[in-house]
């Protein structure tokens, strides 16, 4: 979304993180007119004071001197169209001076992300610490809300919901898109049709659909199957999880590129009970030509009904079935190409991304209106 961004408006940007999550990134760099990268300010005292004030927890911990000093300082030096903020909570640091108006990029619908937090988020601690704050965050979001001049929800479902709990809201639905060329499988490579796929970092939903997968799935398939095996593709540390040490199960750890570990399996598995927004992994598995299976969860904000090469399982036994029947079947390469022709048909970034000017011209226009 950035480099669609780039191309068409002058970018300044104010990224909280490290230089090297910068240079790693795929933001085109090179394109953003400035970029001030500030390091994350954390203590166990601003940790304290984000749990019990007032402000929401996430509020309290982004919005720390560094952060609002880059962005005075841009807002002082600028005089912008229309300010993009990527979560809700960065609002009360363009507030005070700033009159441009501003749009916020919804990962998720907050009723859906915390209602999901504390009904499945394992750790003892979570479900009194998640009830406290969802009732700080509808608070919060709903003066922010109407201050916007648009939201953008990224599936329909958040749409849905925003426009429940926020009517009036100027709203548009653009989903997560995937660039084609970068997820390519490989016509050279012949992969193991007896090798699951998994991607993602090494956080909590991730760790507990692993666990799902590992602890309930597996031994199933391995009843009928005992060479099915299981590679996770993402920055999760095996030495930290016991859970991970079987034989069956390889990690590769931190990768720069991971198209290329794909091409090593056919059939993906996103076997989540909690999470939220829509999982771009799926989308990136179908454009890699994976066949697909999946919790109800795992395809959330995905339009799946009908499509031969997703499986849509709700227990470990009917998803433990899913993964054997693909493994059986003949048109497996067929499906795989029908996935990624799916993924290119429906969601490539100029696809999804087309009501996205048109929407943006008029938030900016809603400065005019209302002065």
């Amino acid at each position: 979304m950035l480099q669609w961004l780039v191309k068409r408006f002058d970018v300044d940007l104010v990224f909280e993180g490290r230089e090297i999550e910068v240079s790693k990134s795929f933001m085109p760099l090179e394109a953003l007119r400035s970029v001030e990268v500030i390091p994350p300010w954390r203590s166990w005292l601003r940790m304290l004071k984000a749990v019990l004030g007032r402000m929401p927890y996430h509020h309290t911990l982004n919005c720390h001197p560094g952060m609002e000093k880059a962005v005075c300082r841009m807002l002082q030096e600028r005089n912008y169209s229309l300010i993009w903020l990527n979560k809700s909570i960065y609002h009360p640091l363009i507030a005070r001076d700033c009159n441009a108006p501003f749009v916020v990029d919804q990962h998720a619908a907050e009723p859906i992300v915390w209602d999901n937090l504390i009904q499945n988020d394992p750790k003892f601690y979570a479900k009194p610490f998640f009830k406290w704050n969802k009732s700080k965050v509808l608070r919060y979001d709903k003066t922010v809300y109407r201050k916007a001049a648009g939201i953008i929800c990224i599936s329909k479902l958040d749409y849905n919901t925003t426009d429940r709990f926020y009517p009036g809201s100027h709203l548009i639905y653009i989903p997560q898109g995937v660039d084609p060329n970068y997820y390519m499988p490989n016509p050279a490579v012949n992969p193991d049709i007896d090798l699951v796929l998994f991607s993602g970092t090494g956080v909590t939903r991730n760790l507990q659909a692993a666990k799902i997968f590992i602890n309930q799935i597996m031994p199933l398939v391995h009843k009928r199957n005992r060479q099915m095996k299981f590679l996770w593709i993402g920055n999760v540390n095996r030495r930290e999880h016991p859970l991970l040490g079987k034989p069956w199960v390889t990690t590769t750890g931190f990768v720069q590129h991971t198209p290329p570990y794909f091409d090593h399996g056919m059939i993906y598995v996103a076997p989540f009970d909690m999470g939220e927004g829509m999982k771009t992994k799926v989308i990136e598995a179908m454009a890699m030509g994976k066949v697909i299976v999946s919790t109800p969860i795992g395809v959330q904000g995905i339009e799946v009904e009908g499509l031969p090469f997703v499986k849509v399982c709700s227990d470990p036994g009917s998803f433990a079935e899913a993964i054997l029947d693909f493994r059986e079947n003949f048109n497996l390469p067929q499906l795989g190409e029908q996935a990624r022709k799916h993924a290119l048909d429906h969601y490539t970034w100029e696809a999804v991304l087309r009501p996205l000017e048109p929407f943006l011209n008029r938030c900016m226009q809603s400065r005019e209106r209302s002065s």
